[in-house]
């Protein structure tokens, strides 16, 4: 999970550099690609993170409304940087900042999982 974030990080971060609609044409595929694996894989992981499976449909409940939230928050945010111009690197910048911190989460997520199954063993 934190390969595709960070791959689609990489992704947000090269609309800066788009100049064809070839270029956009294939950033836009490789970022649905990337895009999909993380949508398909986030219940699994919280499954996965659930030591009580009892607790897990508070936990996907709870996970899918920050993200509601950022999605409702984030194009807006977006659009406002965009300006009447049509800056668009302006929104990769954002866009692609969010994206890192998302991945720096999942990996500091990873870091405490894999200490934390070591001192239980």
């Amino acid at each position: 999970m934190a390969v595709s974030t960070f791959a689609g990080t990489v992704l947000l971060f090269s609309l800066i550099g788009l100049r064809t609609l070839a270029s956009v044409v294939v950033i836009g595929i490789l970022y649905g690609y990337t895009a999909g694996i993380f949508q398909a894989l986030w219940a699994p992981v919280l499954a996965v993170l659930s030591p009580d499976q009892s607790d897990l449909g508070v936990r996907m409940g709870i996970s899918y409304a920050f993200m509601a939230l950022a999605g409702l928050i984030g194009p807006p945010i977006s659009g406002v940087l965009l300006t009447g111009d049509y800056i668009w690197w302006h929104g990769a910048v954002f866009n692609g900042i969010m994206g890192a911190i998302g991945c720096s989460c999942f990996i500091a997520m990873q870091v405490v999982l894999r200490r934390g199954n070591r001192v239980s063993q």
